[in-house]
C-alpha cells in the first residue's frame, strides 16, 4: 500500500517535472531576437544589405560601411565638394595589371563605368587646373570674368562655384601662375578634388598608362583597364566659355607643372600625347589611388 502511494507522488513529481520543462522549453522558445529590421526585401546587387529598390548609392564597393540608404557613412570626398546634378561618383577601383597602379574606374562626375570612347554617361565633369570642386566643374556652370585672387575656394568669394574665364595671357584663372606646384600635390594637396585617399596622377603615372595600350590612340585608350574616353573640355578663354571638341577630343590633366601652364594627356582617334595646357582650360580628371 505504501508502495503504491510511493509510486503514485513519484509519478506525480515526473510529471510535474516535465510540466515545468515543457512549460520553461515554451518561454524560452517564444523569447527570440526581434526580427530583421533592415533585412533586404528584393535584389542587392552591391551586397552592401540595401536591396536596390531603395539604394541611393548602387554600386558601392563591397566593404563600405553605409547607411539606411546605401551610400558610404565615411565622407569619400572633401568637405565642401560639390556634386554636380547630385551624381556623386562612385570610388571603384581597376587596376592595370601591367603598371601594377590601381585608378578609379571612372572619371569625376562620371554616373557610370565609360561602355564607348563616346559614351555621355560616363564624361564626368571639366575642372580648371588647381581648383577644388567648387561647382565650377559641372558643365553647364555659371561663368565670370573676374581672376581669382585667393586658391582658397568657397569663402565667400564672387567666383565661387562659377567657371572663370580669362583670355589675357598667361590664361590662368588665380592672378598668378608661380607658387601654385602645391595645388594638386598628393592626397593633401590644397584643392585636390579626389576622394580620400586618391589623388591627381603624375604625368609619368599617364605616360606609363599610355605606353601600356594596345594602341597610341582613342581606342587604345579605351581598351585599356581605364576606360579614358573622349570627354571633351571648355574653353576659358572665350565668351561664355563653351564646352567644345566632345567625342572628338579628350584631356586629362596631371599635377605637372610647367609654368605657366600644366600638363595634360591630349587624345584624339589618332593619336595620344602629353602637352602643356592653360590652367583657365577646364578637362577631365582621373585619380590615381595614392
Amino acid at each position: 500500500m505504501r508502495q503504491s502511494k510511493f509510486l503514485q507522488i513519484a509519478g506525480f513529481m515526473i510529471a510535474l517535472l516535465s510540466l515545468t520543462t515543457q512549460s520553461t522549453w515554451a518561454q524560452t522558445t517564444v523569447t527570440l531576437p526581434a526580427a530583421c529590421q533592415n533585412c533586404p526585401t528584393g535584389p542587392d546587387s552591391d551586397g552592401d544589405g540595401v536591396p536596390d529598390a531603395t539604394d541611393a548609392c548602387p554600386g558601392t564597393p563591397a566593404g563600405t560601411p553605409v547607411g539606411a540608404n546605401g551610400c558610404p557613412t565615411a565622407p569619400a570626398f572633401p568637405a565642401g565638394y560639390v556634386h554636380c546634378n547630385g551624381v556623386i561618383t562612385q570610388v571603384v577601383d581597376v587596376t592595370n595589371p601591367i603598371t601594377g597602379k590601381t585608378w578609379m574606374d571612372r572619371n569625376l562626375g562620371a554616373s557610370q563605368v565609360a561602355t564607348s570612347s563616346t559614351d555621355a554617361a560616363s564624361y564626368g565633369d571639366l575642372f580648371q587646373w588647381g581648383r577644388f570642386a567648387d561647382g565650377h566643374q559641372c558643365r553647364t556652370s555659371g561663368t565670370i570674368e573676374e581672376v581669382a585672387s585667393t586658391i582658397v575656394p568657397n569663402a565667400g568669394n564672387t567666383w565661387d562655384g562659377l567657371f572663370i574665364i580669362n583670355r589675357a595671357s598667361p590664361f590662368s584663372w588665380y592672378l598668378t601662375t608661380t607658387n601654385m606646384e602645391d595645388v594638386w600635390q598628393g592626397v593633401s594637396g590644397d584643392n585636390s578634388p579626389c576622394p580620400i585617399g586618391y589623388r591627381l596622377p603624375t604625368e609619368f603615372e599617364l605616360i606609363q598608362e599610355r605606353l601600356s595600350w594596345s594602341s597610341n590612340n582613342a581606342a587604345g585608350a579605351y581598351a585599356s583597364p581605364l576606360k579614358l574616353l573622349l570627354a571633351g573640355s571648355r574653353a576659358g578663354t572665350a565668351l561664355g566659355a563653351p564646352v567644345d571638341a566632345v567625342g572628338s577630343f579628350g584631356q586629362y590633366w596631371t599635377r605637372n607643372v610647367e609654368n605657366p601652364n600644366s600638363r595634360y594627356l591630349f587624345l584624339t582617334s589618332s593619336n595620344a600625347v602629353m602637352s602643356a595646357g592653360q590652367r583657365v582650360q577646364g578637362m577631365s580628371v582621373r585619380c590615381i589611388k595614392n
